[in-house]
């Protein structure tokens, strides 16, 4: 099998990582993440030879289908042909189907991520923590991967339902439950790199493009291996005995933050504090509700388009991180939310702007899709509007 399913995928996951990578896994009464990121690195380098041919590839899938796209694919496989077209159909539909684009995808394979130099002995802040609670839909964001098993037997096997760009479940709040550092000391030399004060052997050592390098974790708590390190550093100092280029030394941190989350549940008289959707309307274009009613069909078209989103204040109190959600939205389609929460004073209306990513293979039809107002103690209003695919 050729390596452009793989390869586009890999590539999703790593241009991710540079603004944010969450994979959920919604369970029937809660749900449980992880959020990557780098946050120490030099630049990144996208190399335009590569992206010209990704961008082609993927032309090339999106033009053919995905079962004649992986029959070509394995016609040269060798052993389980028909695993390799599973594999490929699996892979190929996973891209049709999410709200990334090609450029986006192959951005991804062609960008490297080079480490930072550093100065032996120099202090090297560490960027701030994890947060240690939130709501899931500030906390999951970036490139998401939900694993849907709400519908898996009790026992057995399972097959959960598994998508890109999916929309994370409202009223979630989350706390912390593991959090972890991944640092990469790269050198040219040999001898032993100091980290903290702990010493780590070169003869232990990996290599990549970037050349050699020693890989240390940082935890809360330290799991027993040898290249971990109890606590999470508020700054990284490196020194280093032995025969080493002194300028040679470079690095890169990637942050992990894991979460259980649960929904929360509030009386109906707090749920409903007479806040309600007052407006939503395409920029430049129809409106599909106004005053609280729905008057049209938000008629999408495939690429990107901006809305406008009002929301109105009736009551007598200030309200807290005021959200706006859509749930319902098909496979290919994403909406990102601006700013993601916000203060709406007592009798007074706030402004959202809602941004819908449409993919070129979401089919035609109507979908019913639920509009909600709401924040982490409850929902506010709820509107379902029929979103038209042309």
């Amino acid at each position: 099998m050729k390596k452009q399913i793989v390869l586009i995928l890999s590539g999703l996951i790593l241009i991710s990582l540079f603004a944010g990578c969450s994979q959920v896994i919604i369970y029937d009464d809660h749900l449980e993440g992880c959020k990557v990121e780098y946050v120490i690195y030099q630049e990144l380098i996208v190399n335009q030879e590569c992206y010209g041919e990704c961008s082609n590839e993927l032309q090339t899938m999106q033009r053919q289908g995905c079962e004649a796209y992986c029959q070509e694919d394995c016609d040269d496989c060798q052993g389980d042909c028909d695993e390799c077209e599973e594999d490929c159909l699996e892979g190929c539909n996973a891209i049709k189907n999410s709200p990334y684009s090609s450029e986006y995808s192959c951005k991804g394979i062609c960008t490297e991520l080079s480490p930072k130099s550093i100065t032996l002995g120099q202090s090297i802040p560490v960027p701030p923590r994890c947060s240690s609670s939130g709501i899931a839909t500030n906390l999951f964001s970036g490139f998401i991967e939900c694993i849907d098993v709400r519908n898996c037997p009790s026992e057995g096997d399972c097959n959960p339902k598994e998508s890109l760009g999916c929309t994370i479940p409202n009223n979630y709040t989350c706390q912390i439950v593991n959090e972890k550092y991944d640092l990469r000391v790269y050198y040219s030399g040999s001898g032993t790199i100091y980290v903290n004060g702990v010493p780590f052997s070169t003869f232990m050592s990996s290599a990549d493009n970037f050349g050699y390098y020693i890989e240390v974790y940082f935890y809360d708590h330290a799991d027993g291996s040898y290249n971990s390190i109890a606590g999470i550093p508020s700054s990284i100092t490196i020194t280093a005995d032995g025969n080493f280029l002194q300028d040679g030394f470079r690095i890169t941190l990637e942050r992990e933050c894991c979460y259980e989350c649960r929904q929360k549940s509030m009386p109906a008289a707090i749920i409903y504090p007479k806040v309600d959707i007052e407006g939503f309307s395409i920029t430049g274009g129809s409106t599909i509700i106004k005053d609280g009613k729905v008057i049209s069909a938000f008629n999408a078209v495939p690429g990107t388009q901006k809305t406008s989103i009002q929301i109105e204040n009736r009551g007598f109190f200030k309200q807290k991180n005021a959200m706006v959600q859509f749930m319902g939205l098909p496979p290919g389609v994403a909406v990102d939310v601006t700013p993601k929460s916000q203060i709406i004073k007592a009798h007074n209306r706030a402004g959202y702007e809602a941004t819908f990513t449409v993919g070129p293979n979401v089919p035609s039809g109507t979908y019913k899709v639920t509009m909600l107002a709401l924040s982490p103690n409850g929902t506010f209003d709820t509107i379902q509007i029929d979103l038209v695919i042309p």
